[in-house]
């Protein structure tokens, strides 16, 4: 890898990390309403399939040793293994799916419905799972 390819995966590392300070929680459920979602289809739309699990799995790191990246300033082990552990641990395998299957062509509505098509199970179901396991 490059150094023009670590620069950009840093960047959106740091976007991920503002991203999930944009958030809000909903009172029926321990998970937050957050922006990352929109960032991880960037981050998979815009990086190849290695470097987008790969730019998941550094933030998921970040967290988990401590710095304040997640959702409202969580962070932790407590936070990955809590109810929300589910959808921190669907990301990398949901978006690296979406940076897969993006296609060739850049058009607004195809990479719309792949993202709703792709991530939207996958990050819910293993979400469920997540908080059920709890």
């Amino acid at each position: 890898m490059g150094t023009k390819q670590l620069t950009r995966m840093a960047l959106l590392i740091a976007l991920l990390c503002v991203s999930a300070q944009i958030s809000f929680p909903l009172p029926f459920t321990p998970a937050n309403v957050t922006a990352l979602t929109l960032v991880g289809c960037l981050i998979s739309f815009i990086l190849p399939p290695k470097e987008a699990v790969l730019a998941f799995i550094v933030y998921l790191l970040l967290g988990a040793v401590g710095l304040p990246v997640f959702s409202l300033g969580g962070s932790g082990f407590g936070k990955l293994l809590g109810p929300t552990g589910g959808f921190y641990f669907s990301w990398p395998i949901a978006y690296g799916l979406l940076s897969l299957f993006k296609g060739s062509k850049a058009a607004f509505w195809p990479y719309f419905w792949k993202s709703a098509l792709i991530t939207i199970p996958i990050t819910h179901i293993m979400g469920l799972l997540g908080m059920m396991f709890v």
